[in-house]
């Protein structure tokens, strides 16, 4: 469900977006993006997935076939950043 959530603070709202955009450029996306393109994702929509894939849980990146160390950090930094805006007093 957090992936999803995710999507929706993505689309809604700009101060998540810029930091989602943000932490993303400090990452080499190469292995995300193989997966997104082997899962058919379209290219326009894959910075809002990587992103979205990237704050779930590794289980999820391990059952698609891809190493999930290398973005730990990343990871880490999304969840800071989801957690900042997924809360019900930071809709106000």
């Amino acid at each position: 469900m957090r992936h999803e959530r995710a999507h929706a603070l993505y689309a809604t709202n700009p101060k998540y977006r810029a930091g989602a955009q943000a932490l993303l450029r400090t990452a080499d996306l190469a292995g995300i993006n193989a997966m997104l393109r082997r899962l058919a994702y379209h290219p326009g929509v894959w910075e809002d997935e990587a992103h979205a894939w990237l704050g779930a849980p590794s289980e999820d990146l391990r059952a698609e076939g891809l190493d999930p160390a290398p973005y730990q950090a990343l990871h880490r930094r999304l969840l800071a950043l989801y957690a900042r805006y997924a809360t019900p007093a930071a809709w106000r």
